[in-house]
């Protein structure tokens, strides 16, 4: 029987096991290969292996060789090592722990593709495997989850945010002038407090604008302003 094959895995356990990689490596097509319990020289040579034999697609997926994989085992910081390592390669997850949280996460160190056991039946007997797998429920669980997590990675930049705008200014605080001030006088520590809105033009200006000079007459809870400051010139950043 001929399978059109769109693929190969390669599991942890033949990393090292070169005929089969020279063998896969020989069709040039797209190659999943697991690192459980792999360091990074041997994930060199399979990848050197699988490309020197024809292969020019792999995906190299992180992976715990332990069944089921405890929490703290997952080790998905491992990714940012793998990539660093080996730029230009599709990185991936071959997860073992119980549940979906763990292939969600690894979403944010740069995993792109989750492998997951699958069972009809958590229950079947005389079965390795079938109890840590996820069903048909949870893996439907697991997509929400990838789909959230790629949503929620943003733009790589840290920067305000369209909805951000409101809050912002509401939130923040205006320096402002507290028991008013008579032109001519000094601003200092108690003529001058913090208040929200943060409307006003001179926010984390505080300690700059002490010593400086009023502009003119203010009322108590005045919102200051550049114009309200004789030497304002030097208020800029």
């Amino acid at each position: 029987m001929q399978l059109d094959r769109k693929g190969f895995k390669i599991a942890s356990g033949d990393l090292l096991n070169v005929p089969l990689l020279e063998s896969v490596g020989s069709f040039n097509k797209p190659v999943f290969l697991s690192t459980g319990a792999a360091n990074l020289e041997e994930i060199q040579f399979s990848i050197d292996t699988l490309e020197r034999s024809g292969a020019s697609d792999i995906c190299i997926m992180h992976c715990t060789l332990c069944y089921p994989t405890r929490i703290e085992d997952a080790n998905l910081s491992a990714l940012l090592d793998i990539s660093s390592h080996f730029p230009g390669y599709v990185l991936g997850l071959s997860d073992h722990t119980i549940g979906t949280l763990v292939p969600a996460l690894s979403t944010m160190y740069g995993s792109m593709v989750i492998e997951k056991h699958f069972t009809v039946d958590k229950t079947l007997p005389d079965s390795a495997d079938h109890w840590l797998s996820v069903d048909e429920a949870e893996l439907s669980q697991l997509v929400d989850y990838l789909n959230a997590a790629k949503r929620s990675v943003g733009s790589n930049k840290k920067r305000m945010l369209e909805c951000e705008i409101p809050t912002r200014l509401n939130a923040r605080r205006t320096l402002v002038e507290q028991g008013g001030i008579r032109k001519g006088e000094k601003y200092n520590e108690k003529n001058l407090t913090t208040k929200r809105p943060g409307t006003g033009s001179l926010q984390g200006f505080y300690h700059d604008v002490f010593g400086l000079t009023a502009s003119r007459d203010l009322g108590d809870d005045h919102m200051l302003e550049h114009g309200d400051i004789v030497e304002d010139a030097v208020l800029c950043r």
